[in-house]
């Protein structure tokens, strides 16, 4: 889901996009997917899961979750 957001959106983010570190604590910054979540958290579409500290990646997306990130990302709805 945050590969396809922030393909779509902002192209691919660079290969060390994730030196600096991961935006969330459950997200390792040699994760495959760790440049598209935090561009997600850094654009405003994630707040993570739970306390906000974790991103939850194993995670299904409902339905409604993907409405509200494809708001946010495409829409600028809060």
């Amino acid at each position: 889901m945050a590969a396809f957001i922030i393909r779509a959106r902002e192209g691919e983010p660079p290969a060390n996009y994730c030196n600096a570190g991961s935006s969330f604590a459950d997200v390792s910054p040699d994760s495959w997917a760790c440049k598209y979540i935090k561009k997600l958290a850094e654009i405003g579409v994630t707040r993570g899961c739970g306390d906000g500290t974790s991103y939850c990646p194993q995670n299904l997306v409902l339905r409604e979750e993907m409405a509200a990130f494809l708001g946010r990302a495409f829409f600028g709805i809060p």
